[in-house]
């Protein structure tokens, strides 16, 4: 997503494992990630993942409650080294309204593609995830090197963390996938 040359902005860097924006924070400004990726998530009292959805290069960041002036919903933390593009567009510009809408559908698809259908068995959202994951991240030596915890995979897939794991044990038995910590290989 380009943003309109008129829309100032400033280039910001944060190192893996940064938060960007907490759930209850006050929105004040839009993130474009220009390179690296972050994990949008949400968490249940005892602070276990609940949703979780990676984005990547050109997603803006935060852009629905700044729109609306309401609090961010979700949680935004790095997953890698993350450089970003922050602005703080106006509301009544026509032409930064038009970007913004064009902005919001990207957004909508990324998610609705990335959010997980609970109809579907957990043993296909795993290997959903896991193979969406290879295209994200490096493979070295035929494995995947994934920052991605079982915990961030099961807020992927929409099952408990325990579920997950017994699920990744099965797959591992058939011959599906392989796992050594966060690598792994389909």
């Amino acid at each position: 997503m380009t943003l309109p040359a008129h829309i100032p902005r400033t280039i910001l860097r944060y190192p893996s494992g940064s938060t960007i924006v907490n759930a209850g924070d006050l929105v004040r400004g839009v993130h474009i990630i220009d390179s690296g990726y972050v994990k949008y998530f949400n968490s249940d009292k005892e602070g276990r993942i609940t949703k979780l959805v990676i984005a990547g290069r050109g997603i803006a960041l935060c852009l629905p409650p700044y729109i609306t002036k309401e609090k961010a919903r979700f949680n935004v933390q790095t997953i890698t080294d993350v450089s970003c593009l922050f602005c703080k567009p106006d509301r009544r510009d026509p032409q930064t309204s038009n970007w913004m809408v064009d902005a919001l559908t990207e957004i909508i698809y990324h998610f609705a593609i990335h959010t997980p259908n609970t109809i579907t068995p957990l043993r296909t959202r795993i290997m959903n995830a896991l193979s969406y994951l290879s295209t994200v991240f490096p493979e070295q030596d035929g494995w995947v090197n994934s920052p991605i915890t079982r915990s961030d995979l099961a807020g992927m897939v929409g099952a408990t963390t325990e579920a997950t794991i017994r699920t990744i044990t099965i797959l591992e038995q058939e011959g599906l996938a392989s796992f050594k910590g966060r690598r792994f290989k389909l």
